[in-house]
């Protein structure tokens, strides 16, 4: 079952970002164990830097495997809250053992888990998208390859094009 958490619409002061969401590419595990490290140190610094900077203390992710669950790790390493925003408890059906498991171990510890749906659907999908972005002051993304057509690129979208959020 979905947590719902009722989250509190504060517009914080204009330098403030408390909450982040991050997006990326699965594709970074197709990069070299060097690239791997080098988006994860990537991924810290800007997390700190947000943290420090910014006084961001949630960290919001679509948990897709990939970068997001690298987000989603990163944010709890910073010692930020994790807020989970799944499609549907099945996102993580058809992936391997290893990525079900850490899709589950990172919802344990997420501090909000909100699913868009209860069954597979792309509307799901999108709503997921919607919700992650709405719920957030700033976006983080991670932009591995340059295709224009998939659930990255329409998050970047959504976050820049229609809500103005800064990524």
């Amino acid at each position: 079952m979905a947590q719902h958490t009722r989250i509190p619409q504060q517009r914080p002061a204009a330098d403030r970002w408390p909450v982040a969401f991050g997006v990326g590419h699965r594709a970074i595990a197709g990069l070299s164990i060097r690239g791997k490290v080098r988006v994860i140190d990537e991924t810290a610094r800007v997390l700190a830097k947000l943290r420090d900077e910014r006084g961001t203390t949630v960290g919001v992710s679509g948990m897709r495997p990939g970068w997001e669950t690298t987000w989603a790790h990163a944010v709890l390493e910073a010692g930020l809250r994790l807020w989970a925003y799944c499609p549907g408890p099945w996102q993580a059906s058809d992936w391997s053992g290893l990525q079900q498991r850490e899709w589950a171990s990172l919802l344990a510890r997420a501090d909000v888990v909100e699913y868009a749906g209860e069954q597979y659907s792309v509307a799901a999908v999108r709503r997921r998208t919607e919700m992650t972005v709405a719920a957030a002051n700033v976006g983080v993304a991670c932009w591995v390859n340059g295709r224009v057509n998939g659930e990255t690129y329409r998050t970047l979208t959504h976050a820049v094009g229609r809500l103005g959020r800064p990524v």
